[in-house]
């Protein structure tokens, strides 16, 4: 199996995928440019209504169409017509190399967003040395996912070359809407994606950088954290807050009272247990009685019974608080995603076995310590008898994942890369492979 040592190409794909940032849901641009690139090396690609179900947390009509209006300007030679379905937001694509022989079902899996995130425009930040920063502005790659892509299309252009050489299928997910846990569900849950889940052998994922640095390679994460993105309204009655406050309806004070309860919420001995209130907004005017606020809120666990149970106890404040200061109310689901603790460790080691061979400092396992939407996907093909392994591909990092100056070191993107040709080796090599359902 081809284990190389040449960066260019990969880092090509990530500095192409940098600068063309796109946030959750308009990866407009971006899913086009995977599928050409897929469709190229005789990949067969699913995309569109096809690969989703309900999704999450969606832009506003508005904000796809200004972007929407962005990409065809830059790309006037894209065909918008036949990736209409991908400018309506059903963004992500779904690659499938089938070797025509029996074998192991495995899926890789790679995130696509980018964050709202505005770009440095310091001068020593190396997108901006070497020109290739995000030209969306607000929307930066400041996690790490320009990254993943690079190291699929790599990983994915060389196998096309070996599928010969291979058995079973592999599965190419480039998933949409990983920030705010939004994307995974809908591919999960949608048609395709139920059959590809039921039939899965194996899933594999990763990270670049959190606790990984340059040369390490983390074979086995555990410790996500389970978690439920709201979105809580409150509707009360504007009047005048000086001639006839009694007749209004304060939906500030709904909300306040609302936001007192949830801190209250955290109390369980059976493991971790987190509520953050993100974002209050409400009110018009100094003058007038707030007649609406709006709350963005999540909680999160590392056990999924906890993570439901706070969930319902947050519609239970919700509810109490409303009905104090007379208000409707409205609680809507953007996002969420399953906790997740290593189904089989032996799995794991295995991983670390086979990449022994490679000149990497490898981890056997590492705590994320966060939330990760791949884990619904995790969940769901070990339940269907599958085994799931997310490994941390290392990196030294200019600053913090999420931050305006994030940045990776480059020289390890062909580490991820030889980490999944190693691993589809030994998974979908007619002499190396085993299967696990017998």
């Amino acid at each position: 199996m081809l284990i190389v040592d040449n960066i260019d190409e990969i880092l090509k794909f990530r500095r192409e995928f940098h600068k063309c940032a796109e946030v959750g849901w308009l990866e407009f641009e971006t899913t086009i440019k995977i599928i050409e690139y897929l469709n190229e090396w005789n990949i067969k690609t699913i995309y569109g209504k096809k690969v989703h179900s309900f999704r999450m947390g969606l832009p506003t009509e508005a904000q796809k169409e200004k972007h929407k209006k962005c990409v065809i300007k830059r790309n006037p030679q894209l065909n918008h017509k036949k990736y209409k379905e991908i400018f309506e937001g059903y963004t992500g694509v779904i690659g499938v190399l089938d070797t025509k022989r029996q074998g192991n079902n495995t899926i890789l899996r790679f995130d696509i967003d980018a964050n709202n995130v505005v770009e440095t425009d310091e001068e020593k930040h190396i997108p901006n040395k070497e020109d290739f920063a995000s030209y969306n502005y607000g929307m930066m790659h400041a996690c790490g996912h320009d990254a993943h892509i690079a190291i699929g299309l790599m990983v994915a252009k060389e196998i096309s070359k070996l599928k010969n050489e291979l058995t079973g299928k592999i599965y190419f997910i480039f998933q949409p809407a990983e920030e705010g846990v939004r994307g995974a569900s809908s591919i999960i849950d949608s048609e395709i994606g139920e059959e590809i889940f039921k039939k899965a052998d194996y899933f594999i994922s990763s990270h670049i950088g959190f606790s990984g640095k340059d040369n390490e390679i983390v074979c086995c994460t555990e410790g996500f954290l389970g978690t439920t993105k709201l979105d809580i309204e409150f509707y009360g009655k504007a009047s005048h807050a000086g001639a006839c406050p009694e007749n209004g309806r304060n939906a500030l004070l709904g909300a306040s009272n609302c936001i007192l309860g949830l801190y209250s919420l955290t109390q369980f001995s059976g493991g971790i247990s987190r509520i953050n209130v993100g974002t209050l907004m409400a009110g018009t005017a100094r003058n007038v009685v707030p007649s609406i606020a709006i709350l963005e809120i999540e909680t999160r666990s590392d056990e999924e019974e906890i993570n439901i149970a706070l969930v319902n106890r947050v519609k239970d404040i919700v509810k109490g608080s409303a009905n104090m200061y007379g208000l409707d109310y409205k609680i809507k689901k953007q996002g969420m995603t399953s906790a997740y603790k290593i189904g089989n460790r032996k799995f794991g080691y295995e991983i670390y076995n086979c990449l022994s061979n490679l000149n990497l400092s490898l981890i056997k396992v590492s705590n994320f310590g966060a939330s990760e939407d791949a884990t619904s996907m995790m969940r769901k093909v070990e339940e269907n008898g599958g085994q799931a392994i997310y490994m941390i591909i290392g990196t030294n990092r200019a600053d913090e994942h999420h931050n305006e100056h994030f940045d990776i070191n480059e020289k390890n993107l062909i580490n991820g890369f030889n980490v999944y040709m190693s691993i589809l080796k030994k998974l979908n090599n007619p002499v190396e492979s085993t299967n696990i359902r017998g």
